[in-house]
């Protein structure tokens, strides 16, 4: 089963999985998504990522990363060569 949980850490339901995988954009990509998505003003949008984790804690504690900068193709072959590491493990 996969879960898709952005509080994964802070809940510590990461004790609770076998494999955890990171997905990560660079902090400008991911501010201008959240605006885009949601409609809301740079400042608003910065003020939210920056009350997340950061990047380094969740990526040293993860199993996986998927740097998520390009289009969505290169997420999905990123996603499939993640899963194919995972599942020939």
């Amino acid at each position: 089963a996969l879960i898709d949980a952005p509080l994964l850490f802070e809940s510590g339901f990461n004790k609770e999985c076998d494999a955890i995988i990171a997905v990560t954009a660079d902090k400008k990509i991911r501010v201008q998504r959240i605006m885009n998505r949601d409609g809301i003003s740079y400042n608003d949008a910065f003020l939210r990522i920056n009350t997340q984790l950061p990047d380094d804690y969740i990526i040293e504690n993860s199993d996986y990363v998927i740097v998520n900068n390009g289009s969505i193709k290169e997420l999905m072959l990123a996603i499939d060569e993640t899963a194919n590491k995972i599942l020939n493990s």
